[in-house]
């Protein structure tokens, strides 16, 4: 089986069909995540691969078919499953078919096991080639570097590498009722001026200079992962004094593990960016009479004579409100962080509206479920005002 196009180890559009490495066929993969180039998704493997040394290595294998067995153990596990290639050749007749995966014969990437179909003839000599790993197959390693991306960058936006414009997101267009023609949000004018249906502009994507970090986070989850498969193992002592210490391997494992988590900690504080950035904010008082936050005024030099400027930073998200409106209204007018009840399903609004209904609005499947440009659906279970 052939992959064609770019293969990314996170989420992006390139991304379309799951099952193949790069893409996961989990419940979470309508997700909206910030995109990835695929080509640093390849780089980030890349740099992860050299530090475990688990570097992709060719095989050739060849077995003489019995005519009874249909089952054959290749020399090597951790086969890639896409790169492998397998034929039948008659050596009387100097006659090669090439087998077609899933169709002739399934494989056990990791065992490294071929099952035919059916039992292939006697005497025919069966010649696999590809490609395999010592620890971890291409599917494998992009399932941590789709996590690491998601940590390196919770609570923040990437910062963006890209220098062309970001579209501006228009609200969708409507029907003679006046409710959206399409879910799934507003409409996008591009620069070329070409329209297109989404949820807004593009996410920017990461810089160059955060793929080593999270390459760094990839191998400390590879190395978890070593870590415990060693530890479900033992000591070996023989009769005649030959010991295998088990034990001494994982702590070498743990001691890299340490070592990788203080080199992105320092890069993490140093750039500033990832799990351990540093951020800088204002403490806000409290008034113990009103219970409301005590104004700041923007600092100025001591002979600066000119009148006191407000600041008013955003309020932390923690302390966010939001206001339940009961069953939906088509006369009513909404805000943001408004709640409403509608046809056995919470939404939130995004966008002020009127008159616009949540199940027009937001698409009910698809990798755009739950979104669109007024409405979200939300899991805020209460129906009173308050912080959450």
């Amino acid at each position: 089986m052939s992959v064609t196009g770019p293969v990314s180890g996170l989420p992006n559009p390139y991304d379309i069909t799951a099952g193949q490495p790069g893409q996961y066929p989990d419940t979470d993969q309508g997700l909206l995540y910030p995109p990835v180039d695929p080509s640093s998704t390849q780089r980030i493997a890349q740099m992860a691969r050299l530090r475990l040394r688990d570097l992709p290595r060719p095989f050739l294998a060849r077995q003489t078919t019995s005519g009874v067995a249909w089952r054959f153990e290749l020399p090597v596990e951790n086969v890639q499953a896409d790169a492998l290639q397998v034929v039948l050749t008659d050596t009387t007749s100097n006659g090669t078919v090439s087998q077609v995966q899933g169709q002739d014969y399934v494989l056990d990437a990791h065992g490294g096991i071929v099952t035919f179909r059916a039992a292939p003839g006697q005497g025919l000599l069966m010649v696999a080639q590809g490609t395999y790993y010592r620890d971890f197959l291409p599917s494998e390693l992009d399932l941590y570097i789709r996590q690491a991306y998601i940590q390196h960058t919770y609570g923040s936006q990437p910062a963006g590498s890209l220098d062309q414009p970001i579209p501006t997101p228009q609200p969708p267009q409507m029907n003679a009722d006046g409710q959206p023609i399409t879910c799934g949000g507003g409409i996008i004018i591009n620069a070329d001026g070409t329209v297109t249906s989404g949820l807004g502009p593009p996410l920017p994507m990461i810089s160059e200079v955060e793929e080593y970090p999270i390459s760094l986070l990839v191998t400390i989850m590879g190395l978890w992962d070593i870590a415990i498969g060693i530890s479900q193992q033992h000591d070996v002592h023989t009769p005649d004094g030959v010991t295998i210490p088990i034990s001494q391997t994982f702590q070498q494992v743990m001691s890299m593990i340490t070592a990788l988590q203080s080199q992105y900690q320092m890069l993490s504080m140093a750039l500033g960016v990832g799990l351990y950035r540093i951020t800088q904010s204002r403490l806000r008082r409290v008034s113990r009479t009103t219970k409301r936050l005590v104004p700041i005024y923007r600092s100025k030099e001591y002979d600066d004579l000119t009148w006191p400027q407000r600041e008013i930073p955003p309020i932390d998200v923690t302390q966010q409100m939001y206001t339940y409106r009961g069953t939906w209204d088509p006369q009513a007018s909404y805000a943001k962080n408004d709640l409403i009840d509608y046809e056995n399903r919470r939404y939130v609004c995004v966008t002020a509206n009127t008159n616009i209904d949540p199940t027009k609005d937001v698409c009910q499947t698809g990798e755009t479920a739950g979104q669109g440009y007024y409405w979200q659906w939300s899991t805020i279970n209460s129906g009173w005002v308050g912080w959450w």
